[in-house]
């Protein structure tokens, strides 16, 4: 099995913008990407000057409208799906790495709370279920979650975490609404 830094350097690889983020460097100090070359100091700032889209960013406030997933009796969790550190956004690059050797991306938080009053111990195979549809994974037990919420990335496809989100859209941005699905779990 390899260690963190022998798949971290598999990433620096296939991903520019980290090329100069060795682990020898990052032990001495933090560094931020871009960091494309072995001799860049890293960016400070992002955006510090200006954006992809321009010098500026518009800003605007925007009304609160709550979700139409909310708890119930019959779903009393609610589901938020996203991103973990080794598993970085979509996997379309960490995919091909053994990231998975670092942490599973089958994984679906819990709070220990929760878990004791369901039963459900850590590396249990559980069942997420929404009105919209299910799928499985490995219970791991931790407190980064709040009781009444669970966890789970959203990029592996064989995961099928996308089956048991909704059709609804963010009234603003009109993005899918994965953050917020209303599930139950089971052992």
């Amino acid at each position: 099995m390899k260690d963190a830094e022998a798949i971290w350097n598999e990433v620096r690889a296939v991903w520019p913008v980290a090329a100069g983020i060795s682990w020898p460097r990052i032990e001495q100090a933090g560094l931020q990407w871009p960091c494309p070359t072995d001799d860049h100091p890293g960016t400070e700032v992002l955006h510090a000057s200006s954006f992809p889209v321009g010098l500026r960013a518009a800003f605007q406030r925007l009304e609160f409208h709550p979700s139409g997933e909310q708890a119930s009796a019959a779903f009393p969790f609610i589901l938020n799906t996203g991103r973990t550190l080794f598993h970085f956004n979509a996997a379309t690059m960490t995919g091909r790495t053994r990231n998975a050797e670092l942490e599973r991306d089958d994984l679906v938080q819990i709070h220990p709370g929760d878990a004791s009053r369901l039963g459900i111990r850590e590396g249990d195979q559980v069942s997420i279920e929404s009105r919209h549809g299910q799928f499985r994974g490995t219970a791991t037990v931790t407190d980064t979650v709040r009781e009444g919420e669970l966890f789970s990335v959203f990029h592996n496809v064989a995961a099928l975490v996308n089956n048991a989100t909704g059709t609804g859209r963010d009234s603003n941005p009109h993005t899918p609404e994965y953050k917020v699905t209303a599930v139950r779990i089971a052992p």
